[in-house]
């Protein structure tokens, strides 16, 4: 709101709002930490929901295209595709040579997954693996639509499978 009233009162400003960032990254930091677990074995059932991904080397060139072309007090979402959790899950498990699950949570186990993991964390003054949050955002579907960057900005996305051999690639 503040870049927003900003931009009102004449700063040149331009927000870029990415989707759900995956691309190779640092052991257990941010997507990372689904790419570890689902390498690991440790992703028996795929979320019920559905987001938005985009290549984080894509983020850096609309964070860049936004700079140079983009017009002020506007907004850009950078969204490459929007897929299932099962389509996520099953092209990362491809590139990595694992198993992808291959059921779904039901939304119900989802999230009383996440309220007992951020209970267990509680008294074992840990970090939850999962939590309430992370639980209802993984049950809903988000969609997205990155196509203004294209068209205005000239972005160009790689699909999600590129993204996936690329993270397999670097691990």
């Amino acid at each position: 709101r503040e870049v927003r009233r900003g931009a009102a009162e004449g700063l040149d400003a331009v927000t870029v709002n990415p989707a759900l960032v995956f691309g190779p990254g640092r052991a257990g930091e941010g997507t990372q930490a689904i790419v570890d677990r689902l390498a690991a074995g440790r992703v028996p059932l795929a979320p019920p929901g559905a987001t938005a991904v985009v290549d984080v080397e894509d983020v850096a060139a609309g964070l860049r295209a936004a700079a140079q072309h983009g017009a002020t007090g506007e907004r850009y979402v950078l969204a490459a595709e929007n897929l299932a959790w099962t389509e996520i899950l099953s092209t990362l498990a491809d590139a990595l040579g694992v198993a992808a699950p291959t059921r779904t949570a039901p939304r119900w186990l989802l999230l009383a997954g996440g309220a007992l993991s951020e209970a267990v964390a509680a008294l074992t003054r840990s970090a939850p693996g999962l939590t309430r949050e992370t639980a209802r955002t993984a049950a809903a579907a988000h969609r997205y639509d990155g196509g203004r960057a294209t068209r205005e900005l000239g972005l160009a996305y790689r699909p999600f499978e590129a993204t996936a051999a690329r993270i397999a690639a670097a691990r």
